[in-house]
């Protein structure tokens, strides 16, 4: 069992480290990390030692980071070179929204997710980034709508740890992907989730009234596989076929965001 355990909690206005022993009581918090950043996601890597702290981050004046401490939060290197879209797409990264380290078998890659959405890899262990162009020019991108808080984001990013090569992506009004080859290639999964509670079927019938028309998208994975069934929330929506393939999932900026980590 880990002798210490700590909380990395990020704010709008910075980040703070709660840390405690095993039984979890009492805990101590830490001074402002980043006073004055916004801090929408923290990842502990224990992969290397020192442990490496990473933030994602934003501040109006220096723009968008994965930043990075070696030393338990106390300096930070926010410099994130190669954190950016190709000039030709014609946007910018805004804000980092996720950050995932992949399993020991790749003790030195990070991946960030990003508003507007968009993937980032880092190869050694987030001192410089590159774009992951399947990613972010997917040929579905043209249905990525705007969400309550903008653009929309690429706000979760998971591994199976059954199966190393097994990525996930969620993307707000976008839907989710799944790689099977660890990232080089995209296909989305999301489509035909199918809602199943009362109160769910009549958020989206109240969203869909609303929504505007989008591209037709690919035959419902139902054609493939049995739908996957939203029994406990309201905030995806069927795709059926024919309906102009509008898409509707409800996220919105976080103004606390945690992660943990145990050392």
């Amino acid at each position: 069992m880990a002798d210490r355990v700590r909380v990395l909690v990020g704010t709008r206005k910075g980040a703070w480290i709660y840390t405690s022993d095993a039984r979890r009581a009492p805990w101590t918090v830490s001074e402002p990390v980043m006073a004055g950043w916004t801090v929408s996601h923290m990842a502990a890597d224990s992969r290397r030692s020192p442990t490496r702290l990473f933030a994602g981050a934003a501040r109006w004046a220096w723009g968008p980071s994965v930043s990075r401490s070696d030393d338990d939060g106390a300096t930070w290197e926010q410099r994130s070179p190669g954190l950016a879209f190709d000039p030709d797409m014609g946007i910018s990264v805004g804000a980092v929204w996720q950050v995932r380290l992949l399993d020991a078998s790749q003790p030195a890659v990070v991946l960030a997710g990003t508003q507007p959405a968009g993937l980032f890899r880092s190869e050694d262990g987030g001192e410089s980034w590159s774009a992951v162009d399947s990613v972010n020019r997917h040929e579905w991108r043209r249905i990525w709508g705007g969400t309550g808080s903008g653009d929309s984001s690429l706000h979760s990013i998971e591994q199976d740890p059954r199966e190393p090569g097994r990525l996930y992506i969620s993307i707000s009004s976008g839907g989710s992907y799944r790689s099977e080859d660890g990232g080089m290639n995209w296909s989305l999964c999301s489509h035909g989730v199918v809602a199943t509670t009362p109160d769910a079927k009549k958020f989206l019938e109240w969203a869909a009234s609303f929504a505007p028309q989008q591209p037709e998208l690919p035959p419902p994975v139902s054609t493939r596989r049995p739908p996957t069934r939203c029994t406990s929330c309201a905030s995806t929506r069927p795709i059926p076929t024919g309906s102009g393939g509008r898409h509707t999932s409800a996220s919105s900026a976080p103004t606390i965001a945690a992660g943990t980590g145990t050392t």
